[in-house]
């Protein structure tokens, strides 16, 4: 504001929260308004895909790392404070990767508990919660394969036997 209580040049004294934001320019007796675009609403197929793999990569980073560090007096192991770096660097990654599309919820207790203070909509809870779980199933499975040290594609004679069934199958079709 300037001493006489009038706006500078390309600011608006008032607030209109039903329009979108403006800024105003002048120049010789003309003065232009210049309307910013309204942000797009996100796809809820988007923002259930954000979630599931926000879910996904927590359940990979979280139990991924309680699980390798198990061995917690084996050398090489990360230990607790590598675990707990894990939990608190895969929360942060998410929140800032997906955190704006999906609102972040990430576990299904969560979304449950925003809907009930009113806080998320319950019509989008079950899409939510169906996303959350298949995230967390797959990164539980990811984590199971890690794990088990079966990571390995199946050798040449393996799909030579495959391939051989299944034209054998077709033969008889």
């Amino acid at each position: 504001m300037t001493a006489q209580g009038e706006a500078p040049v390309g600011a608006s004294p008032y607030s209109f929260p039903d329009c979108p934001p403006f800024s105003l320019s002048s120049a010789e007796n003309a003065v232009t308004v210049t309307l910013a675009p309204r942000p797009r609403p996100i796809a809820a197929a988007r923002r259930l895909a954000a979630e599931a793999f926000g879910t996904f990569w927590l359940v990979v980073g979280r139990c991924g790392a309680a699980v390798l560090a198990a061995g917690a007096d084996v050398p090489g192991s990360i230990g607790l404070v590598g675990v707990s770096l894990a939990f608190g660097l895969t929360v942060f990654t998410m929140a800032f990767a997906v955190g704006l599309i999906s609102s972040g919820h990430f576990n299904p207790a969560v979304s449950v508990g925003l809907a009930v203070a009113g806080r998320f909509s319950p019509r989008d809870l079950p899409g939510y919660v169906a996303a959350q779980l298949a995230g967390a199933t797959l990164g539980g499975a990811a984590v199971a394969t890690i794990a088990s040290g079966r990571t390995r594609l199946r050798s040449r004679r393996d799909r030579a036997r495959r391939q051989r069934l299944w034209r054998a199958l077709v033969r008889r079709l």
